[in-house]
């Protein structure tokens, strides 16, 4: 629908129903005597006969003290009345989406009989002027990425759960986390004294490109040695932008800086926070996966190519531009370790090749190499 602000509209409509949570807690008991497939609308009638409020009113209210933005406490206020802001409204447009995001949920976990595919359909016409073939081709879509997002989040989105299940699995993450975090702390103190005076002459501006603010190749260097002393997986993603040369040939080298500056920002939009993304030269990039197995660096880097696909680039002309990325990816573990990091970037920097031959705009693994019948 055009909507600008994503990662505003992502957390509007993942927080809600931060109502019922607070709701759950204050009032025990209160959703009980509900069907566990209840939807929004009977949970609305339930709490508003039981407590004469419900829980969006709840939620907005937390979030006026909780000093978010006037915009998020609106939609969040009418999360569950996709008409409860008007088009007039500066927030119109982005609260129906918002109000409709829990209807598109509730249609992928509803396990009845009755799904609501047409509560749906008529809401997106009435309130986004989506067609049914257009909402349909959106629904396939989240049906689609939705595996994707399961492997990389490591989490199953579609699980019937019960909150109890899910408490006790969270607490096990925190655990397993803390484990993990209790183990690199014990790590790094025994290397303490021998990075000390390294330590003090790495400054952080030493260590990133100054336009597009990515670490820049050196990093690489470390992750490797540390990946091979605790004997962990690590992946890397040597990507390369598609005919680059001739943007800068064709629009200017302002243009090119504006499209590397995106670039950084498109990456680290689709990589996840323990990953490293690092500028190598030009417009090669180097990203860097810790503790990452072959599948998974090739769903993520899969994501990363549609994203480039997906992304316009103004360049002060009539039409707006397009810039795809290849990208090749390698695998350091303890099944296939490589002798040294350039080795490891090596392996990489062939498969981007590979990429690049066979038509570009696309993510080639280093193991798939031979398959593609590419030297």
């Amino acid at each position: 629908m055009g909507i600008r602000d994503a990662e505003e509209f992502f957390l509007a409509s993942l927080i809600q129903d931060v109502g019922m949570l607070a709701l759950e807690q204050s009032v025990p008991g209160l959703y009980e005597n509900l069907p566990d497939q209840s939807r929004e609308a009977t949970i609305i009638e339930h709490e508003r006969a039981k407590i004469g409020v419900d829980h969006a009113f709840v939620g907005s209210w937390l979030l006026e003290r909780w000093h978010f933005s006037e915009r998020i406490q609106q939609v969040v206020a009418t999360s569950h009345d996709p008409g409860g802001v008007t088009s007039a409204d500066a927030n119109g447009l982005f609260g129906r989406c918002v109000a409709l995001t829990s209807m598109i949920a509730e249609v992928f976990l509803d396990q009845t009989d009755d799904p609501q595919f047409q509560a749906l359909a008529d809401a997106a016409e009435e309130h986004l002027g989506m067609d049914k073939e257009k909402l349909g081709e959106l629904l396939e879509e989240i049906r689609i990425m939705i595996p994707e997002a399961e492997a990389i989040f490591e989490t199953q989105i579609l699980a019937q759960s019960s909150a109890e299940h899910i408490m006790d699995e969270a607490r096990e993450a925190l655990m397993i986390r803390n484990l993990h975090a209790l183990q690199t702390v014990t790590s790094l103190q025994s290397q303490a004294d021998s990075l000390e005076n390294r330590t003090k002459e790495l400054e952080e501006t030493s260590r990133r490109d100054p336009l597009t603010g990515l670490y820049n190749r050196g990093f690489l260097e470390d992750a490797f040695a540390r990946a091979t002393e605790d004997n962990q997986p690590l992946s890397i993603a040597f990507a390369d932008l598609d005919k680059f040369k001739s943007v800068n040939d064709t629009y200017g080298h302002q243009a090119g800086d504006q499209i590397l500056t995106t670039t950084a920002k498109i990456l680290g939009a689709n990589v996840r926070s323990t990953d490293v993304v690092a500028r190598y030269g030009g417009e090669e990039v180097i990203i860097v996966f810790p503790n990452t197995d072959r599948e998974l660096v090739n769903t993520i880097c899969a994501r990363i190519v549609r994203a480039f696909q997906g992304t316009r680039h103004d360049v002060g002309t009539t039409e707006e531009l397009i810039v795809t990325i290849s990208v090749g990816t390698a695998t350091h573990c303890r099944e296939d370790e490589l002798e040294s990091s350039a080795a490891f970037v090596n392996a990489a920097d062939k498969a981007l090749y590979t990429a690049k031959l066979k038509g570009r705009n696309r993510s080639v693994p280093y193991d798939q190499i031979e398959k593609l019948k590419v030297g």
